[in-house]
């Protein structure tokens, strides 16, 4: 029986401990910015409320971001793809003392030293 009082009030009390100093961090920064504080809230509230009674609800203009993605996608997807540039073929690039095996333009892109590859048996 002890056991498990003992293990409850190991559970519970960090949490209190926790919230304490949550209240007391929260009442020093009142104290040491309390004007400042309390202007901004003051500010907040009378902003807050005519607003919210004068201004209708907006009215959003033109088509939302998913459909102009999908827009955007059904362009993008019409037709073949591209074919590739004949002058863009892989290789080997060394980039300091890395090696990375990247397209021509990306290597020197990237200022490393180009290095042909093989050609590949059909």
């Amino acid at each position: 029986m002890r056991i498990a009082v003992l293990f409850a009030a190991l559970l519970l009390l960090p949490g209190c401990w926790v919230a304490d100093e949550l209240d007391q961090g929260d009442k020093l920064l009142e104290q040491h910015a309390g004007k400042r504080i309390k202007q901004a809230k003051a500010k907040k509230g009378r902003a807050e409320a005519p607003q919210a009674e004068s201004e209708p609800a907006r009215k959003s203009e033109g088509p939302g971001m998913l459909q102009e993605l999908a827009t955007w996608a059904g362009k993008k997807l019409e037709g073949p793809p591209p074919p590739p540039d004949p002058g863009d073929t892989p290789v080997r690039c060394f980039v300091g003392d890395r090696q990375l095996f990247t397209s021509r333009y990306d290597c020197e892109a990237q200022r490393g030293r180009v290095v042909e590859l093989p050609p590949q048996p059909r």
